[in-house]
């Protein structure tokens, strides 16, 4: 009898360990995820790495910290951060962290998107087309094909948590005003006129007026991007270069661009685009009125924000750029 007491005694403990292991599991792993993303945020990004992969190890079957360490190796190799012999290694590492992702759960959007984000980079753009048609199909999600041919660049459809402070993203640049229920920017003067750009090849700098913009509560940007809570409508008029025949939205950040990125940020969105075919052409003839749209995450409220806009010729080639700031409500 007394064997068999202390033989359920010896079992309770056990049972009790493990149970305080596996909440002390979770809570470390919620511990090492937040760590990440707020390396993340602060563009620590080789640290956000490591408390990644400490919370993969301790649940690997989570998606959410191979989504945000693929996020973290995709800004290493995009930025130039890492050796130059080393940049194919970290898409890779940024690719096997997406594919992961949808190894995990196919409903995740973002992943799909950013896996195609990576591919183009590396200049596959058949992988890129082939995975946006994979997530279609998996999620039902118009939106990520749509993103492709309209411009997928960087952080487009937000992060898992839509909070780990990226403030970069990709839109359509046509077809998009929505209604103007929101907030109203300023008018903003005119950009410099056309003039080509020293160190960036052929391209010249928009020559843009009656630059205004447009905040909206939800929105059709909102069904595309699930973590977004609205979106930014700007309109503007194309004074030139006189080849120039659309305008579209590229990319956003709260931390603006530095001039060494502008080549790869222009050089990813020609790539996309005449994959898209004849509509990210235009066909207009300056001057002409042009819009673009793009999804605003809760931590991109109240503050400002650039806005690469790039112009292309009839041929899909980017032919012009400008950088606009506007203020977000």
């Amino acid at each position: 009898m007394k064997k068999t007491g202390s033989l359920l005694v010896f079992l309770l403990a056990v049972l009790l360990l493990l149970t305080a292991c596996s909440k002390t599991s979770r809570g470390s792993w919620q511990e090492q995820y937040d760590l990440g993303i707020k390396y993340l945020d602060e563009g620590n990004y080789e640290e956000a790495i490591l408390a990644f992969a400490a919370a993969i190890e301790i649940d690997p079957k989570r998606y959410e910290a191979y989504l945000s360490r693929g996020e973290g190796y995709l800004e290493i190799a995009k930025q130039g951060l890492s050796e130059e012999s080393e940049a194919a290694e970290t898409y890779d590492k940024a690719l096997e962290d997406f594919l992961e992702v949808i190894a995990l759960d196919d409903q995740v959007a973002e992943a799909y998107e950013k896996a195609a984000v990576t591919y183009t980079t590396m200049g596959d753009l058949e992988s890129a087309e082939e995975v946006l048609n994979q997530g279609t199909e998996a999620t039902g999600n118009e939106g990520l094909l749509q993103g492709a041919q309209a411009g997928t660049g960087t952080g487009g459809a937000g992060d898992a948590e839509g909070e780990n402070g990226g403030t970069e993203g990709t839109a359509s640049g046509e077809d998009g005003t929505g209604a103007d229920d929101g907030n109203t920017g300023p008018e903003k003067d005119e950009t410099e006129d056309s003039q080509p750009v020293e160190g960036q090849g052929d391209l010249h700098l928009l020559s843009l007026s009656n630059i205004q913009y447009t905040y909206q509560d939800g929105g059709y940007m909102t069904e595309q991007n699930p973590d977004a809570v609205g979106s930014m409508n700007l309109r503007f008029t194309v004074d030139g270069p006189e080849n120039v025949t659309n305008v579209l939205v590229w990319n956003w950040s709260a931390d603006g661009f530095a001039e060494s990125e502008l080549p790869e940020l222009i050089s990813s969105a020609e790539k996309i685009w005449q994959s898209g075919g004849g509509p990210m052409a235009g066909g207009q003839k300056v001057p002409f009125s042009g819009n673009g749209n793009f999804p605003v995450f809760a931590q991109s409220r109240n503050s400002s924000l650039d806005v690469l806009l790039i112009g292309v010729d009839e041929s899909v080639h980017a032919v012009g750029y400008a950088i606009v700031t506007v203020e977000v409500p």
